[in-house]
């Protein structure tokens, strides 16, 4: 099954896949390198150029996997834990996000958007102190878009509280819950 930004897992799921395409253009580099010497001698050749053109993708694979190489998914005991207790399916509940901006990457294990507010769960040592950080992180993300209240937790019981909260029947507030949901993925690596 093919793991989606938002889904569970999605973080070990982008690692592998730029781990093995890092991979495959690092070996195609090699064997374009290594046949130049070996059929010519030395490098000094047109078809060097294949090599380097490689290098490019190559680097954005490494990039983009340095990135993310310090974040992780929450625990699969925890995650099987919030099924059990929350629907962990429902349309707002979101996991793995890796909010990108130009100043640098904020990972937000879980996050859930109901009722026109976003709740996000945040494992950080240093919680107290980044916890200002982490909510503006998210409201300059929807600033431009939508303003809403943002709650940033760092306990699960206090999550699975807000996330347990019944969802607004009302059409226009599930609709903008929708456009909240999908402006934090369209900024998410």
């Amino acid at each position: 099954m093919h793991t989606q930004k938002g889904d569970f897992g999605y973080i070990g799921a982008y690692k592998k896949k730029r781990v093995l395409l890092a991979a495959i253009l690092g070996v195609m580099i090699a064997c374009v390198v290594a046949g130049t010497i070996y059929m010519y001698g030395d490098t000094k050749h047109v078809i060097i150029v294949c090599a380097i053109l490689l290098v490019l993708p190559f680097a954005k694979q490494l990039i983009g996997l340095i990135t993310v190489l310090p974040y992780s998914s929450i625990e699969t005991e925890t995650y099987n834990m919030l099924k059990e207790l929350i629907d962990a399916d429902q349309p707002g509940l979101m996991f793995d996000l890796v909010l990108s901006r130009y100043e640098g990457m904020m990972f937000y294990p879980i996050v859930l958007v109901r009722n026109e507010k976003v709740y996000a769960y945040v494992r950080d040592k240093d919680f107290e102190e980044k916890k200002k950080t982490y909510q503006s992180w998210i409201e300059q993300t929807l600033k431009d878009s939508y303003d809403c209240p943002v709650k940033i937790l760092d306990s699960m019981d206090a999550f699975i509280k807000k996330a347990n909260q019944p969802v607004s029947g009302d059409e226009t507030v599930r609709k903008k819950d929708r456009y909240i949901k999908e402006r934090l993925m369209a900024s998410c690596v």
